[in-house]
């Protein structure tokens, strides 16, 4: 979990200014998208952190963890695409947020990997 908070902290000193940046200089559809983008990734990150926490060792992980992630993926879906297909973001926006958190995801596994 504390990964988790590392992406989430590290990540919002970087979606903070451009949003902002965004908001004045930009359609407000990016703003939207940027802020939507990093809420999806960070939402999905916490999931499969808890989904993976909950199941490992205990009987039928493997089944609940697929179904769980496929689930969760689903709803994603859904999302990402409802707020495409009526225009509520702006998709390079929204992929722009994604990014973040998963750049930051990257560095901060590589750092815990190195310390262990």
């Amino acid at each position: 979990m504390e990964l988790v908070r590392q992406v989430i902290r590290k990540s919002l000193l970087v979606v903070v200014p451009v949003s902002i940046a965004s908001f004045f200089y930009f359609d407000k559809k990016v703003f939207t998208g940027l802020v939507s983008g990093w809420l999806i990734g960070i939402i999905n990150l916490r999931q499969l952190t808890k989904n993976l926490q909950n199941f490992l060792g205990s009987t039928g992980a493997r089944f609940k963890i697929i179904f769980l992630s496929i689930l969760r993926l689903s709803i994603l879906f859904i999302v990402i695409f409802l707020l495409v297909y009526e225009r509520i973001v702006n998709i390079f926006g929204l992929v722009a947020g994604f990014t973040i958190v998963f750049v930051f995801l990257i560095l901060e596994g590589f750092k815990t990997a190195q310390r262990q």
